[in-house]
């Protein structure tokens, strides 16, 4: 295409997106929630994250609007979203700010845990906790160099015959911003290993945010260690009896937080090119927004980016079918 052909159609970049249709598939209190907290959370997302500041407030601002309850029942304090509806909220969360659904990836599994138990004592206790606000970290990782041998990490009786936690956690997303965590132990009295809720509260559990990993820096996946840090047996659970599909709950969080960069990284960029008013004199148009070769690239990151969007509202119906079942 010339410079000339180039000018003769309306091939400028539009403001719209196809992103707009996750909010016309979601309900409109849903929508009335989020749309606009999520702008602005995402107006100062690129700050916070070259700056290193801990997202304290726009987690805050969810947790007051519900994200960490959007799975509940209506009747329990919920947003009674569908496996569907909250993914394509997680997509628009990480749109905004990919920190954020991250630091909730533990406490979505939690909440998922609890709708699914067969264990009636359980789902009740943590329906109330979670209705009232309370959220829950994770802390399954430790830097042993196998993810198949026992958890070292161990859960003891004490004299008193009281549980206690005793060891050393890595890669504990969202603790740092959360009343609980989700550890895995290994019960010495049954030598089975068991995800137990630790409150962090305690003065035997140490929370650091001192992770110097690849990324996460705003997550809070740093280091905790349990130096007898209280245990209601109720909340411990042998690992085997977790909900099934955990592990591909797990990965679906991180591929919404993957579709929702991906999204922002070409509206970023064309956002960039819009604002260009300088070509080269090698260019194919007198404007950067109207060259066929920078249009051409822009549309092939944001059909590839459309593409990882819907792939992972394909893969929320799939969850939805495995929590139906």
């Amino acid at each position: 295409m010339s410079a000339v052909d180039a000018g003769a159609v309306d091939v400028s970049i539009p403001e719209a997106s196809a992103h707009d249709r996750l909010w016309d598939e979601l309900p409109d209190g849903v929508v009335d929630r989020f749309a606009r907290l999520l702008e602005g959370i995402r107006d100062g997302s690129a700050d916070r994250d070259r700056d290193r500041v801990l997202p304290f407030e726009a987690l805050r601002a969810l947790r007051d609007a519900g994200l960490p309850v959007a799975r509940l029942p209506r009747d329990r304090g919920g947003l009674g979203l569908d496996w569907p509806q909250f993914g394509r909220l997680l997509i628009e969360v990480a749109a905004a700010d990919p920190n954020l659904p991250q630091i909730l990836r533990g406490h979505v599994a939690l909440v998922e845990q609890t709708l699914t138990t067969d264990d009636a004592a359980f789902r009740e206790r943590w329906l109330g906790r979670i209705g009232a606000g309370q959220i829950s970290g994770n802390a399954w990782s430790e830097p042993s160099g196998s993810t198949h041998a026992r958890a070292g990490t161990e859960l003891v009786e004490d004299d008193a015959g009281a549980l206690r936690v005793h060891g050393r956690k890595f890669y504990t997303t969202g603790s740092l911003f959360a009343e609980w965590t989700d550890v895995v132990a290994h019960r010495v009295s049954d030598a089975t290993d068991v995800a137990v809720l630790v409150r962090l509260d305690q003065p035997s559990v140490t929370v650091s945010d001192d992770w110097d990993g690849i990324g996460q820096r705003l997550t809070g996946t740093g280091t905790i260690v349990f130096d007898g840090a209280s245990v209601d047996a109720q909340d411990a659970v042998p690992v085997a009896a977790r909900f099934p599909y955990q592990t591909a709950l797990y990965q679906f969080v991180l591929l919404a937080v993957l579709a929702g960069i991906a999204r922002t990284a070409v509206e970023d960029a064309a956002a960039a090119v819009r604002a260009r008013t300088r070509s080269y004199s090698h260019g194919s148009a007198a404007r950067t927004a109207d060259d066929p070769q920078i249009l051409g690239l822009l549309g092939e990151q944001s059909a590839v980016a459309f593409a990882v969007q819907r792939t992972v509202v394909a893969v929320a119906d799939d969850l939805e079918r495995a929590y139906r079942a």
